[in-house]
């Protein structure tokens, strides 16, 4: 079964017509570009190519891999996450852009890329008003598909007005080495994520329900993971990859409960 409109990515091909440089944030170094869709509009987009030249141990085809099945889950889920996208980098961009700053990167890159869709009007401030439900929604989410990246020195996120946008998952399900770490699909976050994640200064000790968990164990079933497998370009996930975070999603609704009493114990 196909994923549901609500969805399945973008599909777009970068253009020429607005490459206008590289983010300083971010260790992929993405590129603020513009593709167009399948009905010729052009969208201005948050390109993060699969090869980005960074050499710090990370797979990062994968990591492609893991910003699309992140987006996608935590909008199945009910978190608000910018419009997302398999972006492709064509030959004839490569011709066009070859004399340019960025275009060895694009170049290496040919082919299927993760992007986003830039919010106008975001910034990455003003996360205090954010309603503490919407925190407990966003660490909950978090230990299930265990990322440890949202912290509080990085909280990748974004507002638009008093909208609360996720962004960033290329760290989700790490079943690559990472400095030696793996886990498995029963694992459940300790003190150290916990404490350091972003929501945790904005929840109190009258703490909202961890809501997302339930949801998880309805939403997040094998034809949805299913679903998602199947758009995931080969260039990013190949069978021995799938093999290792199929099963890790699968396997979290177990945890769910485990999680929450975790969350609740520690938070305070």
């Amino acid at each position: 079964m196909p994923l549901s409109n609500s969805l399945e990515p973008l599909r777009l091909t970068v253009t020429e017509t607005e490459i206008t440089g590289e983010s300083p944030d971010g260790a992929s170094r993405p590129l603020f570009a513009a593709g167009r869709d399948e009905s010729g509009k052009e969208h201005r987009i948050v390109l993060k190519l699969r090869g980005p030249q960074v050499n710090d141990g990370r797979p990062w085809a994968q990591c492609s891999a893991r910003e699309l099945i992140g987006s996608i889950l935590a909008r199945a889920l009910g978190l608000r996450v910018p419009d997302y996208a398999i972006a492709t980098v064509s030959p004839p961009l490569v011709a066009a852009l070859n004399r340019s700053h960025w275009g060895h990167r694009l170049a290496a890159n040919i082919g299927p890329n993760f992007a986003s869709v830039f919010l106008e009007a975001a910034f990455d401030g003003g996360i205090a008003r954010v309603p503490q439900s919407e925190w407990a929604s966003t660490i909950n989410f978090d230990a299930l598909v265990w990322n440890a990246d949202r912290m509080g020195g990085n909280s990748n996120t974004l507002m638009v007005g008093d909208l609360l946008f996720l962004i960033d998952h290329g760290m989700i399900v790490p079943s690559w080495t990472f400095g030696a770490f793996k886990v498995s699909p029963t694992s459940v976050w300790s003190a150290p994520e916990i404490r350091l994640h972003v929501a945790r200064q904005y929840l109190s000790s009258d703490l909202p329900p961890f809501e997302v968990g339930p949801k998880w164990c309805t939403v997040v079933d094998r034809v949805l993971l299913g679903a998602i497998a199947a758009v995931i370009p080969p260039e990013w996930s190949d069978d021995n990859d799938r093999a290792e975070w199929l099963p890790f999603l699968e396997g979290r609704c177990a945890i769910t409960e485990a999680t929450a009493s975790r969350l609740a114990e520690l938070i305070p």
